[in-house]
């Protein structure tokens, strides 16, 4: 799908030895190499900066791009020429812009999601500093999983990222930062980014998901919900289901291929915070930290925490802190309620 080797950053900034114009032509070659052909003009010449990180999971490339001022665009010339025909979604992350294609303008700004496919021209104008997420996916695969025409895809139509479409988007940004750090499990993750571009587009056309691009959403607003509630002691499945719109049973079966299960899901989470707190903070109270990360009871953090690293949490802390051992602690006695987990 791009030329850029996965996880590779491409970083083009004029110099006192490149000229504006000479780094502006550089950044051209690379997107026309990455994605397909096209041509950047700058408005601003005394200075130029851009950069894209770009990512590949199977069939899906993902890309965050950034830059100074200027136009990107996709002329008939451009058109004409025999590419591979590509759906992209477009998520800006800064700044704000104009597409302009299929017969409209729509604004490029944080809280929207715009299609584009390569096979019209187009014209992106940025008149400062801006940041885009961009999914590319085979126009193709996208036709053959919703059933949707091309001549029916919402070219250009900006729609507002919020519900399931911003359940999407967060995905994809969570998915490269997870790239940055364990691009095993990214890999896995990006597993499901064909169905949740298909979603993406079938959401944007007012349809139904199918029923495999209706259980990646689904197992994703699962996540984000998690995300959002885990430090919540009183989290149950319950909850965690209804938030998707799916019975438990459902739920257990979207992550059967999770270690554990939901509950483990959510117990790794709060363990993740707990060592992320206990690395950074040498005298927080271990009874705080476990009300902080969403256990119910001192008890319960303690013998999770031990399970899951094979030390207590304050042994834990005692290895990060070397300096810095606080007195020990004592744990309460008294027996907790972690519903979820």
């Amino acid at each position: 799908m791009s030329g850029i080797p996965a996880n590779t950053v491409i970083d083009i900034r004029s110099t006192p030895e490149l000229a504006p114009g000479q780094a502006l032509e550089q950044w051209e070659s690379v997107l026309s190499e990455s994605y397909f052909p096209l041509a950047v003009s700058n408005p601003q010449m005394e200075r130029f900066h851009s950069r894209v990180r770009a990512v590949t999971y199977g069939a899906v490339g993902g890309s965050l791009i950034e830059g100074t001022p200027q136009r990107v665009y996709r002329s008939r010339r451009h058109v004409d020429r025999p590419d591979e025909p590509i759906l992209m979604a477009l998520f800006a992350t800064a700044g704000r812009g104009t597409l302009e294609g299929a017969g409209r303008d729509s604004v490029i700004e944080p809280g929207g999601l715009l299609l584009y496919d390569n096979v019209q021209p187009c014209a992106a104008h940025f008149g400062s500093t801006w940041g885009l997420l961009s999914m590319q996916v085979q126009l193709p695969s996208i036709v053959e999983r919703t059933g949707i025409s091309i001549g029916r895809l919402p070219i250009n139509v900006r729609i507002p990222s919020s519900g399931a479409v911003g359940v999407i988007e967060r995905f994809f940004r969570d998915l490269l930062e997870v790239q940055q750090t364990d691009p095993e499990a990214a890999a896995r993750l990006g597993e499901h980014a064909v169905d949740l571009m298909a979603s993406a587009v079938l959401l944007a056309c007012g349809a139904q998901p199918t029923e495999q691009s209706a259980q990646a959403l689904a197992r994703q607003q699962a996540l984000a919900f998690v995300r959002r509630h885990y430090t919540d002691p009183d989290l149950t499945t319950e909850q965690i289901a209804q938030a998707c719109a799916v019975s438990r049973r459902t739920l257990y079966r979207l992550f059967e291929d999770v270690e554990g299960g939901v509950g483990a899901m959510v117990r790794r989470r709060r363990i993740g915070t707990a060592q992320a707190l206990l690395r950074v903070d040498g005298v927080r109270s271990l009874e705080s930290i476990a009300a902080a990360c969403g256990f119910a009871s001192d008890r319960h953090f303690y013998r999770a925490f031990k399970q899951a690293t094979g030390m207590t949490p304050g042994e834990y802390r005692a290895l990060q802190h070397p300096a810095d051992r606080p007195p020990a602690q004592h744990v309460s006695s008294v027996t907790g309620h972690d519903p979820v987990a």
